[in-house]
């Protein structure tokens, strides 16, 4: 079985107003595919407001009606503590790094067979 292709973009170094609903619009077509999987990169992100959280909750929505996930990777400290403080930090996944996240969708696709095997075998008699 092939594994996903995993979509990784991105956010801008200034996250706010004008800057997230263009980075939404250059995204939203990603959004859009059968069950994606999309990372968001924030390692340049160095200045996030409510405008820019809240397109992340879009990206989500948009990523959650097609049955996808939507995963963060490489926030700075001090864009993790506004997430922290809108209180959004809890609604998505984050990773320490781009590689981590996009691990992440391949590593539950590796176990799934397996438990499936195992599962089959329990009941098999």
């Amino acid at each position: 079985m092939k594994a996903k292709p995993v979509i990784v973009r991105e956010v801008p170094e200034r996250f706010t107003g004008e800057e997230a609903h263009r980075f939404f619009e250059a995204v939203e077509p990603f959004l859009q595919g059968v069950r994606p999987q999309v990372v968001l990169d924030f390692s340049r992100v160095s200045d996030l407001d409510s405008i820019g959280v809240e397109t992340m909750l879009r990206c989500m929505k948009e990523v959650m009606k097609q049955n996808g996930e939507l995963k963060l990777a490489a926030i700075p400290h001090r864009t993790g503590l506004i997430l922290e403080l809108m209180g959004a930090d809890h609604l998505f996944e984050i990773y320490a790094s781009r590689s981590e996240a996009v691990q992440s969708f391949h590593h539950f696709a590796n176990y799934l067979p397996q438990y499936l095997v195992a599962a089959s075998e329990v009941g098999g008699d």
